[in-house]
């Protein structure tokens, strides 16, 4: 990993270009390819979704093998040890119980002139996309079906690139009976999310569709939502004192590295004793670990070691790298914490390492990245909630406010909404 000291001019500038290397972005061979699998599948439903299985997940697919039967959820539950069960319902309970302080509650407000309403209202029907090629991400699917489970989502579609039995991991479908999922589809990619926006004969169309996966599932996100939560690779900004414990910060840099070859990894601190210590304990925890040339590859090419002069310029730079989980591991932690403005989640103290919150301590781990969560939040309950406003003017209101906004309509030049409002009603 680098060293980089703050007050070094070359060496803020190389920190600088970092952080431009950490923008999400989109090559536009990726936007093409996307765009054009979509609009296959949007013309061509099951037909064409089998034929972009066969392609690109090189598992063929038929009509009658499209919907995974819901025995085989009850099947892969029982299959797993009694550990891993108890494992998954404590995870469970603890995201509920967390998202559950999240309900937003319409409101009614009485003024002169009528009454104006905000209106609460759960999407009906959400498609949520776990990738399972190498990992397969059953805390994810845990995280994106608890909090719409909480914000009364009525029905639940899980999608996943199909295993090479065709049908979708285990574990996976697993998770989806405990989460009660309705219904479950072996495809994924930019194929898998097209079919749920626009529904096929066999899969039925969704509100909105979450969950990671590559660019190309990225993309696809993009081409038929207009966007919605985009995550990229995974991130960690360890900020630390002189306290910490070298082998604890090296141990969390390296389980972030660890997902794939491009996650990044930072320390800030500004003691020099902390960052011989973890390079050295990276060195050695490296040697048995069955990832370790995936973790190895983030650290050497994402990773950074940053002096700075004190706690308060650490602060300053997380605030400015928005990272997606901020660790900070201080003799004034809480102090510290109070003044972090951008990051998605934060991590305090020595105890709370990023992967007790990925597998669920409560917290959402679908987190924004690439410096996004200077204006981004990560999921939640609101995600999959919608607010409607509500305007019920009296006819004696209307002509109380009538003069002075047909005011501002004819400012802006518009004399039809001034003359609506005008109106004897």
């Amino acid at each position: 990993m680098r060293i980089y000291r703050s007050w070094i001019p070359a060496d803020y500038a190389k920190l600088a270009e970092l952080q431009r290397r950490r923008q999400l972005r989109f090559p536009r061979e990726a936007v093409r390819r996307a765009e054009s699998i979509v609009e296959l599948v949007r013309r061509g439903g099951d037909v064409a979704l089998i034929k972009a299985t066969a392609r690109f997940d090189r598992v063929r697919l038929t009509r009658r093998r499209l919907r995974v039967p819901r025995r085989e959820f009850r099947a892969a539950w029982r299959s797993l040890s009694i550990a891993q069960r108890r494992a998954m319902r404590r995870a469970w309970r603890n995201i509920l119980a967390f998202h559950a302080k999240q309900r937003a509650r319409g409101y009614t407000l009485e003024m002169p002139y009528g009454t104006l309403r905000q209106m609460v209202r759960p999407l009906h029907r959400v498609g949520i996309h776990i990738p399972a090629r190498t990992d397969p991400l059953v805390s994810t699917l845990l995280m994106c079906a608890g909090a719409a489970r909480v914000a009364g989502v009525r029905e639940l579609v899980l999608i996943s690139p199909p295993r090479f039995s065709g049908t979708i991991a285990r574990v996976i479908l697993a998770g989806a009976y405990l989460a009660g999922i309705d219904e479950a589809y072996p495809v994924g990619g930019a194929q898998g999310v097209a079919a749920l926006s626009f529904g096929t004969k066999s899969i039925p169309a969704v509100d909105k569709v979450v969950g990671p996966g590559n660019v190309y599932t990225q993309a696809a996100k993009m081409l038929t939502q207009g966007g919605g939560s985009l995550e990229g690779p995974s991130e960690i900004l360890v900020l630390a004192d002189g306290t910490a414990s070298p082998a604890a910060v090296a141990a969390d840099l390296i389980a972030q590295a660890e997902h794939t070859g491009d996650n990044w990894a930072v320390l800030v601190t500004p003691s020099k004793r902390l960052v011989l210590g973890v390079l050295e304990e990276i060195k050695r925890q490296l040697r048995d670990l069955d990832r370790a040339v995936v973790a190895a590859a983030s650290l050497s090419q994402c990773g950074a070691m940053v002096l700075v002069r004190s706690m308060k310029e650490g602060l300053d730079m997380a605030n400015l790298f928005a990272p997606e989980h901020l660790e900070i591991v201080a003799r004034d932690g809480r102090r510290l914490v109070d003044g972090v403005r951008n990051a998605g989640t934060v991590l305090l103290g020595g105890a709370s390492p990023v992967a007790a919150a990925d597998y669920g301590a409560g917290p959402n781990h679908v987190l924004p990245t690439a410096g996004t969560a200077r204006f981004a939040s990560g999921l939640g309950v609101r995600d999959f909630m919608k607010l409607t406003n509500v305007t019920a003017l009296s006819p004696k209101g209307l002509k109380s406010l009538a003069p002075d906004l047909a005011v501002l309509a004819r400012m802006e030049g518009l004399e039809g909404h001034a003359r609506s409002m005008e109106m004897n009603r």
